[in-house]
């Protein structure tokens, strides 16, 4: 399957776009070439005849990743001579097992759905589509309550990587969640605020940030819903939330609209909460 140009220009551009996101020098991106059955024929056939050394290794394509090989035969001349009788020589069977081992991993995508990807939509969703796949072979860590540390990613990596908890041949890797930080400002309307004691106002303010705070994962005092990926974080359920466990709030505001996440957890920047009359 070869490449079609409008896939291959859509290529171009992710790579360049990935290589400036990770700071690094994007090279040549317009380099691309194709390996068809015959051509892949072709090319084991030379690499065997390059060097005598090769002849000398059996190589058998196999289904499973372990199992046996069997070798029925002997090599040598089957000839002979005895006094009575005909000559006889057993035929040789040996054998060994195997096993086999990745030694390396990548993200493949084939050639006909990139060109159908890039036939499908836009260049913005090409992208996407390429970026949803090549993730697949990352794990993104996120806690209930708190966030992901690098001594923590480091011993889960050290835990599937170093110890062997993993699948055979498979090559995963740990990483936090990413983030997107946000500034909210929360108004509560209360009757008559001048009829509050200075603790009941900080008792107010101090259990609505916790509460706020729970459902951006920042601690775990209340059992509200928590922000997460690819979702939409609504704040018309959060106000029921306050409603529910604030009798005394009348009212609220809210200076954010929902928040529509990607791949990444929304986080709070800065909260600040304050009380008005209605």
């Amino acid at each position: 399957m070869i490449l079609n140009a409008k896939a291959r220009g859509f290529l171009k551009q992710f790579g360049a776009g990935l290589a400036a996101a990770n700071g690094l020098d994007g090279g040549e991106e317009s380099n691309y070439s194709s390996l068809s059955d015959p051509k892949e024929t072709q090319l084991r056939d030379a690499l065997l005849e390059s060097s005598d050394f090769l002849n000398w290794i059996t190589v058998a394509d196999v289904d499973q990743l372990s199992g046996q090989v069997v070798s029925v035969g002997a090599s040598g001349l089957h000839t002979g001579r005895i006094a009575d009788g005909r000559f006889r020589r057993n035929v040789g069977v040996s054998g060994n097992e195997y096993k086999l081992v990745e030694t390396d991993s990548c993200a493949a995508l084939r050639w006909d759905l990139l060109s159908i990807w890039a036939n499908a939509g836009s260049e913005e969703e090409f992208f996407q589509r390429v970026t949803a796949f090549t993730t697949q072979t990352n794990a993104y860590l996120l806690l209930d309550s708190g966030e992901t540390s690098q001594p923590f990613i480091d011993a889960v990596n050290e835990y599937i990587t170093t110890q062997g908890h993993h699948g055979h041949g498979d090559d995963l890797q740990c990483m936090a969640m990413p983030e997107t930080q946000h500034n909210l400002t929360v108004t509560l309307y209360v009757t008559n605020p001048d009829n509050m004691t200075a603790e009941e106002k900080a008792g107010l303010t101090s259990g609505v940030s916790n509460l706020i705070r729970s459902a951006f994962r920042q601690n775990a005092e209340y059992n509200v819903k928590r922000t997460w990926p690819y979702s939409r974080f609504s704040f018309s359920n959060l106000a029921r939330e306050l409603h529910k466990q604030f009798d005394v709030v009348e009212s609220l505001a809210f200076s954010l609209g929902d928040i529509v996440s990607e791949l990444s957890v929304p986080r709070l920047a800065t909260l600040k909460v304050e009380v008005k009359g209605v």
